[in-house]
């Protein structure tokens, strides 16, 4: 059962990647690679963590620190206008990254044994 929610969040989690890197402001649309970069790692770490909440949990906490380079590593290289499109997709990302936080909590809280499981163990 764990195992289907993972691969089902697994896949949504890749096609919103690639929906926000169509719906990115115009600056950032040359960075489409890199965002395609970040559904990878997500991707490559939760197929190395065979679906596993733990490693899956590791695999979040990754892409979200992606989520929050990609933009700054933009700007660094192609030094955009501070515009309102700018402040947007740092908004972008950054919610993004809160999401995916919020994601590997979740995971990693599911990875840990409960109580009833630690005193039962069979």
């Amino acid at each position: 059962m764990s195992h289907n929610v993972a691969r089902h969040s697994y896949c949504s989690t890749a096609l919103l990647h690639l929906s926000h890197g169509i719906a990115a402001s115009q600056w950032i649309c040359r960075a489409t690679a890199r965002d395609a970069g970040k559904a990878s790692s997500y991707q490559l770490g939760c197929g190395a963590a065979g679906f596993r909440a733990r490693g899956m949990s590791r695999a979040l906490f990754a892409t979200a620190a992606a989520q929050l380079l990609v933009p700054v590593i933009a700007v660094l290289i192609w030094h955009p206008p501070m515009d309102e499109g700018l402040f947007k997709t740092f908004v972008l990302n950054t919610n993004f990254a809160v999401l995916f936080v919020g994601a590997a909590l979740l995971f990693r809280r599911a990875s840990m044994p409960s109580d009833a499981a630690a005193a039962n163990p069979r």
